[in-house]
């Protein structure tokens, strides 16, 4: 699963629970209606109002911090990709190449496109060279303004779904008055979700140019699940360190997630060994 995968199912999640907070809410309104007079009734529904509001706020909270920590994984490693080093010898070629004027063929292009590798800058370097000797790359690497803008557009779908999503259809009872009604219709019918959403576009973005989106911090749903894995040891350092290096034997690729982990120590223990 992606980054921008992993925010879809947050959001997914969330919909979800408020779904269920909202048929509870229901459920509990309409037996309190066939069951107390009038004025006990509206009573009643003032503080079940008030409880589900509350119970409504605290999921929509969990929500934001895990998706917001998932837009920080994919920023923090976008701004390091983009500064990531090239060699001194290649960088040295590329000025040493451009100062002197010489022209390049296509062969001659492509093979200092090789040489650049996946590096941001190094084939911003690269594809001028290429302007400038009249060579057509196949594909030209998207600016960083692309980048950022696809993110923002998935920020954005975030806090409609976040912020406004109360049901479908929208139980208004339960939705604050500083909600539009624009944005929770929207949010009801999961339109940030659809496909070809927002976050679809950013995959195949990040896909195709091979922009690496490792976790950088671990969000709360993580650290249960990490937990939950190790529960059995019962905090025996011995245990634990046996089941760490079953769990990297035979999922390797969780390793960088276990360094974020409080059992990172398990993690460099083994790569010592």
């Amino acid at each position: 699963m992606n980054t921008f995968s992993a925010i879809l199912n947050s959001l997914e999640v969330h919909r979800n629970k408020v779904d269920k907070l909202i048929t509870e809410f229901r459920k509990q309104d309409a037996s309190n209606r066939a069951t107390f007079s009038d004025a006990y009734y509206k009573t009643s529904h003032e503080e079940l109002v008030s409880k589900y509001k509350e119970k409504i706020a605290a999921e929509k909270s969990r929500a934001s911090e895990t998706v917001n920590l998932h837009i920080d994984n994919i920023q923090t490693s976008l701004n390091n990709w983009i500064c990531s080093p090239i060699s001194e010898s290649t960088v040295n070629l590329l000025l040493l190449i451009k100062s002197s004027g010489m022209k390049l063929s296509m062969a001659e292009v492509e093979a200092l496109e090789g040489k650049v590798g996946n590096s941001y800058f190094g084939n911003r370097l690269v594809t001028q060279l290429a302007q400038e000797n009249g060579v057509s790359l196949p594909r030209e690497r998207a600016s960083l303004d692309v980048y950022e803008r696809a993110l923002k557009n998935c920020i954005s779908a975030s806090s409609i779904i976040v912020g406004g999503y109360y049901g479908d259809p929208v139980e208004k009872s339960l939705m604050p008055n500083n909600v539009s009604p624009h944005i929770a219709a929207a949010a009801a019918v999961g339109a940030p979700l659809q496909p070809g959403s927002s976050f679809e576009k950013a995959a195949l973005l990040w896909d195709g140019e091979k922009v690496p989106a490792p976790k950088t911090r671990l969000t709360a749903d993580d650290t249960d699940i990490i937990d939950n894995m190790f529960s059995d040891c019962r905090g025996d350092d011995i245990k634990i360190g046996q089941k760490m290096n079953r769990i990297l034997q035979e999922s390797p690729e969780l390793s960088d997630v276990m360094k974020l982990s409080k059992y990172r120590q398990y993690v460099q223990d083994r790569q010592e060994e």
